[in-house]
């Protein structure tokens, strides 16, 4: 089962044995604050990944102090546990596709009594980097500040939520890609408002490396994330917008190579690389 799967299975029962894996270290630790929390009438004893079948076995047929048997929960389960375990119930934490954090906002929001409009819950979700962890926060946030409003809009979101770089840096593609240098340019002001030219370049050629190898490649996305260690979303999104100019995309990734190699030889400086690959 996943993460959301796990929330209306606990309602109903706890199991004596949960397997966490996948990538997101948030929803794993959330996982196990739910499942505690399910199971406060029983002992809970977390087993980190290097632990061991028997290791399992005995702790859970050990009577707790409640009575009964314990419940056992691995974090970070390695495939060998997990085939060995088959009668424990795994539980995927890897990170969430971008609906589902939507559904989660507007969940959350509605628990405390307040709305928020769709296009709103997509932005703060885009914002976060689709990192649930990170709207988590973001969501306190924008709820705190806006304590007295009773729906929550695009406008609230742009006021206080903090956009990540990756996500700052991916609508300046966007804008780059329209041939918008004004409002680029105003965007890369905001950018340098917080990070270093050398930073922002960097992560530029991150960038366009990751958007390259998205749309050459049909490899799964969550193999191609594995590489850049980000979000699989982030590869969908860069092969949705990027696949029909792929040829243009990989001259601009050869582009910013040549640059990086004029800057690092001493040819070119950092901002004017910079500004070089706002004109496209």
């Amino acid at each position: 089962m996943n993460f959301t799967e796990l929330k209306q299975s606990l309602k109903a029962k706890v199991e004596s044995c949960y397997l966490l894996h996948g990538e997101d270290v948030f929803l794993m630790n959330k996982a196990i604050e739910m499942i505690k929390e399910a199971a406060k009438e029983t002992d809970v004893i977390v087993f980190n990944e290097d632990t061991t079948k028997d290791q399992v076995i005995t702790a859970r047929s050990t009577i707790s102090m409640f009575g009964g048997e314990r419940v056992a929960i691995v974090r970070n389960a390695p495939l060998a546990l997990m085939k060995e375990l088959k009668g424990a119930t795994a539980v995927n934490c890897g990170f969430l596709e971008p609906a589902i954090i939507v559904k989660l906002i507007e969940r959350s929001i509605s628990e405390l009594g307040k709305k928020i409009t769709p296009i709103a819950a997509t932005l703060l979700a885009k914002s976060a980097g689709h990192d649930y962890g990170a709207v988590d926060n973001e969501l306190k946030k924008l709820v705190n500040f806006f304590w007295d409003k009773d729906t929550l809009d695009v406008e609230h979101v742009n006021e206080v939520v903090t956009k990540t770089v990756d996500y700052q840096l991916w609508e300046l593609g966007n804008v780059i890609n329209k041939g918008d240098l004004k409002l680029a340019s105003q965007m890369l002001e905001t950018l340098r408002g917080s990070n270093e030219d050398y930073a922002i370049f960097g992560s530029l050629i991150s960038m366009y490396r990751r958007i390259y190898y998205a749309v050459n490649t049909n490899a799964e996305p969550a193999k191609v994330a594995a590489l850049f260690k980000c979000n699989p979303f982030a590869i969908t999104a860069a092969r949705r917008d990027n696949k029909s100019s792929a040829a243009k995309m990989t001259e601009k990734y050869k582009k910013i190579l040549n640059l990086e190699h004029d800057i690092k030889s001493g040819r070119l400086s950092v901002e004017s690389g910079i500004n070089l690959v706002l004109m496209g």
